[in-house]
């Protein structure tokens, strides 16, 4: 690695410490009440994939190191490009590049105009094909994602502790900021995106700091250019559309340039020293991968709820059993309270 892309590498890692607490910052909390509840998140997910993340057996159950582990110590991130939304990725670049373009026609200094030049550049360029997201909720009980994504009303919605994840997890854990959408063709020059505004401002500001010292400019130029084209998949999936800003949306992102540790650690049967599973849906083959709890994954899950179309006694019983055999008495079990029968 050469000095510049030394420089630049340790500018990134620094901006990704700091992305979840400016997003955070960023959300209209209401009361303390509110903040108090959203102390859990929650994954809405089908029956069968619960069953497929508690079950200990194959082909969800790996050789590791220290013998055989179930993959509940993992949450399931699905590859970008095949999320329910698909207009996602090119919503929050949407968003991106017009906050380049706003600090762009504000004549910035030579060195701040070059950065802002190749992170355009960069935007422009990656497809964020090897991006995955995990997506949780603040609502425990949301009627719109039991119909998304919670088999339409007949599966669970799974309650974690959100910051005790987000230290355990294998990835960068955020909240969604909301905006409007974009007309990348007609931007507003003299507008304003709080968030995505100061997200572009704090990054350009941090590499211009450190390109002063750069002993050939143009190099660290083209290392900030590479090293962006890694980065923004990630920045990208912080960002959605605001009509869908009820949904609270809380989510666990994992790219090249956002991985902790131990990616690789579950494998597949794919491909020998592949990070990607895949399972089928009634839409096709979607490739995920597992993120790594760490040792405490069991201690993380606090709460199963039933949806509005699997609340029966004989499910809350047989859920109980399951949870029990599998290591997890301690998870609550609740179910869903809205009169919702999908038809």
């Amino acid at each position: 690695m050469s000095p510049e892309e030394l420089a630049v590498a340790k500018v990134v890692q620094a901006f990704t410490t700091q992305l979840p607490g400016l997003l955070a910052q960023a959300r209209p909390v209401a009361t303390a009440l509110a903040a108090a509840e959203e102390r859990y998140v929650f994954q809405y997910t089908s029956v069968p994939t619960l069953l497929a993340m508690l079950a200990p057996h194959r082909p969800y159950v790996v050789n590791s190191a220290d013998g055989l582990r179930d993959s509940m110590g993992s949450v399931w991130a699905t590859a970008a490009q095949y999320m329910n939304d698909t207009q996602e990725f090119m919503h929050g670049r949407d968003v991106f590049r017009a906050a380049v373009l706003r600090a762009q026609a504000k004549e910035p200094a030579p060195a701040a105009a070059a950065l802002l030049a190749q992170a355009a550049a960069a935007a422009s360029e990656c497809d964020g094909a090897d991006v995955f997201c995990a997506c949780f909720s603040a609502e425990s009980d949301h009627l719109g994602q039991w119909r998304g994504y919670g088999d339409g009303g007949r599966g669970c919605a799974l309650g974690f502790e959100r910051e005790a994840l987000a230290q355990a997890i294998n990835g960068l854990a955020v909240w969604v900021a909301y905006n409007s959408h974009v007309d990348i063709e007609n931007v507003d020059l003299e507008g304003a995106d709080t968030v995505a505004d100061q997200l572009v401002g704090d990054l350009i500001s941090a590499l211009c700091l450190k390109r002063v010292h750069a002993e050939d400019p143009d190099a660290f130029d083209a290392a900030a250019r590479a090293e962006l084209a890694r980065l923004l998949p990630t920045v990208f999936l912080c960002f959605k559309d605001l009509a869908f800003q009820d949904e609270k949306e809380f989510r666990v992102i994992c790219s090249e340039s956002v991985a902790f540790r131990r990616l690789t650690d579950h494998g597949t049967d794919a491909t020998e020293g592949s990070f990607r599973w895949y399972r089928a849906t009634g839409a096709g083959i979607i490739p995920f991968v597992m993120l790594d709890l760490g040792n405490n994954a069991r201690g993380l899950l606090k709460t199963v709820r039933l949806g509005p179309a699997a609340e029966s006694d004989l499910n809350q019983s047989a859920l109980r059993s399951l949870l029990c055999d599998c290591g997890y008495a301690h998870v609550d079990v609740t179910t869903s309270s809205i009169p919702f029968i999908p038809r």
